[in-house]
């Protein structure tokens, strides 16, 4: 059941959009009131397996935040934070491993690279 996830939007969010690809429907969910957790514009997101989207950064000011976004549980539990604050930065995955690149800092754009080796729970 391939699903996309959109989240966030102009303003930190609880909300976020599931679009169904095989039943070509939208649906809307939002996250616990009694969470502290927000969905931040500028984010980037990556899905690690059919039920964990890894999200990273966002917001303004930039945030350091990883967070992982349990899509059957609609629920985000924290992960090591990133070493750099970045917002508007490019995610990819390459052989277990999870790599942020560039962005904006909040101060300046950025150059560098960030590896997550996710069964570590680990930035490098």
């Amino acid at each position: 059941m391939p699903k996309i996830y959109l989240f966030g939007d102009d303003v930190n969010s609880k909300i976020s959009l599931c679009y169904d690809v095989n039943e070509d429907e939208w649906q809307i969910k939002k996250l616990s009131d009694s969470s502290a957790s927000k969905f931040y514009q500028c984010s980037a997101a990556i899905a690690l397996t059919n039920n964990e989207i890894l999200i990273t950064g966002g917001g303004s000011p930039p945030k350091k935040d990883a967070r992982l976004y349990l899509t059957a549980q609609n629920e985000i539990t924290a992960k090591s934070p990133m070493n750099e604050s970045r917002n508007a930065h490019a995610i990819t995955q390459c052989r277990g491993n999870v790599y942020v690149l560039g962005g904006f800092s909040g101060k300046q754009r950025l150059n560098s690279v960030e590896r997550y080796e996710v069964k570590q729970d680990k930035w490098t």
